[in-house]
Order: C-alpha cells, then sequence, then structure tokens
C-alpha cells in the first residue's frame, strides 16, 4: 500500500470516532424535568421546551423539543436531548384522558392538569415565558415542577 493509500485509510478511520465524539457532546446536552403531583397515573404527561415567549406556553407546535410520557406513582420525567445553549421555558399538560388534546372548561379554565418550570402560575390564564424561563448553559440540567389542577 502506497503512502497516499495509508494516509487516506488513517484520516478515514479518524473521521468516525470524531463524528461520534462530537455527536456525544450534542447529545450530553439535556434537559431533564421531573413532574410530581399527579392526582392519578391516568393519561400520559406531555413536555414542550420553548425558547419563544409569544409560543408559550399555548403553541406546543412551535416548541423547540416534545416529550410524552407515561405516569407512575404521580411522578413523570421528560427529558429533552441535544439542546443547544439558551433561554427556555418549560409547559406540562396531563393529558388525563389521553385524547391528545388540551382540554378546558367554561371560561377556557383547563380541566386537566398543567405545570410549568419554576412552578410558574398564570393569574387568570397561562403562565408568561418570563416567569418560568432559565438559562441552559449545556451539560445536564435537571427540573422540578409540580402539577397543578384547577377541579
Amino acid at each position: 500500500m502506497n503512502r497516499f493509500a495509508l494516509a487516506g485509510v488513517l484520516v478515514l478511520g479518524l473521521a468516525g470516532p470524531l463524528s461520534a465524539q462530537e455527536d456525544a457532546g450534542a447529545l450530553a446536552n439535556r434537559i431533564v424535568v421531573e413532574a410530581t403531583g399527579f392526582r392519578n397515573d391516568r393519561g400520559h404527561l406531555q413536555c414542550s421546551l420553548h425558547d419563544q415567549a409569544d409560543a408559550f406556553p399555548t403553541h406546543p407546535e412551535r416548541a423547540v423539543a416534545s416529550a410524552r410520557v407515561t405516569i407512575s406513582h404521580g411522578r413523570a420525567t421528560c427529558s429533552f436531548e441535544g439542546i443547544a445553549p439558551g433561554t427556555y421555558a418549560v409547559a406540562l399538560h396531563h393529558d388525563e384522558d389521553d385524547d391528545g388534546q388540551f382540554d378546558t372548561g367554561m371560561f377556557g379554565i383547563p380541566t386537566e392538569g398543567t405545570g410549568a418550570s419554576r412552578d410558574a402560575r398564570g393569574s387568570m390564564g397561562p403562565p408568561s415565558f418570563r416567569d418560568a424561563q432559565f438559562a441552559f448553559t449545556g451539560g445536564v440540567l435537571r427540573l422540578r415542577a409540580a402539577m397543578t389542577y384547577v377541579f
């Protein structure tokens, strides 16, 4: 094998591990949210990670990331992987009847549980992004949030 072919093999051999290391670094950036205070284990917890105030919490389709997880013994944990450093807020919804919808009753009052990062609460409406926001600098960030129920 000539020197050029050998150099090519060495370069190609190194490219795989470097890419894997870069991917591992991106995946290491993770936000984990443990939600507590569920009134039952029915349905699922829907979590959405937002970086825009105008989308939080009412537009989960515009979230940076989302997760739908099982509730067990009054607890559920959402994990968002590969998240870039920045300012975020998390919205939580206990989809108790498992219909994929955020159910509300008279005057738009939620009939299912809700929660937010920093346990932000709204007054006559949902919490603001400002009240729920947190800085993420990278690595692994663990948050806790309590679910609340109006009815």
